[in-house]
């Protein structure tokens, strides 16, 4: 669904993705996720000020009639640090959602300066598509940037106006449950919404041994 999204994004991210538009070759790109949640959440102006901690910019391929004339390329640009570039493959859960590769870069001097470049194989992808794709009710939106039109999703808008946090897809419960503390640490007046065991996870994470740093510096939680 389409509604009235009031966020403005700064000029440097405009400018940015004006460039990245310009560069790449078949493909419909978008913004979404945290970045436009965390400033649709400031424009609310119901909890302090958040700053976005990365830009997720994605890549739908367009449909190409003519396999001749179908070029698609992810744009190199000047003046950014690319971190890693890894094969949807080897990142849990990417591929069976039609990802392709993601690709993370750092751009000095932007206000928001971690990017990550997501590629999807899929075509017939419609913003809504994208939106509903993201597995929190709260981060589902997404920002054409040729259109420069936001979509949203029902459970996006109500998320937000009733403060709850919901996964709205099925994974492996312990990645659910690290997804929704995160999501809780950074809105704690939101409450949660889940079928998850709870209490269990919670036990199971307490009782997780502890590893020693090997400079000596103390403890420091086992993440498996």
């Amino acid at each position: 669904m389409k509604t009235e999204i009031n966020i403005t994004l700064p000029q440097d991210i405009l400018d940015f993705l004006a460039v990245v538009e310009e560069k790449q070759k078949g493909y419909d790109v978008y913004v979404g996720g945290g970045y436009l949640r965390d400033l649709y959440v400031n424009s609310l102006g119901v909890l302090s000020p958040l700053t976005p901690k990365d830009l997720d910019i994605f890549f739908v391929p367009r449909i190409c009639f003519d396999p001749t004339d179908c070029v698609r390329e992810i744009p190199v640009i000047a003046k950014t640090y690319i971190n890693y570039d890894t094969l949807a493959k080897d990142i849990p859960d990417m591929e069976e959602r039609g990802v392709s590769a993601v690709r993370g870069m750092f751009v000095s001097g932007m206000s928001t300066c971690d990017v990550q470049f997501i590629v999807y194989e899929s075509v017939f992808l419609t913003p809504l598509h994208l939106a509903e794709d993201m597995d929190m009710n709260i981060n589902q939106i997404m920002y054409s940037v040729s259109d420069k039109t936001f979509t949203a999703s029902s459970a996006f808008i109500d998320g937000h106006e009733n403060m709850v946090i919901e996964c709205l897809h099925q994974f492996d419960e312990k990645r659910m449950y690290q997804r929704y503390k995160r999501m809780m640490r950074k809105f704690p007046s939101y409450t949660k919404v889940t079928t998850l065991d709870w209490n269990a996870l919670s036990r199971e994470e307490a009782l997780k041994p502890m590893a020693f740093s090997s400079c000596g510096r103390g403890r420091v939680s086992y993440v498996d």
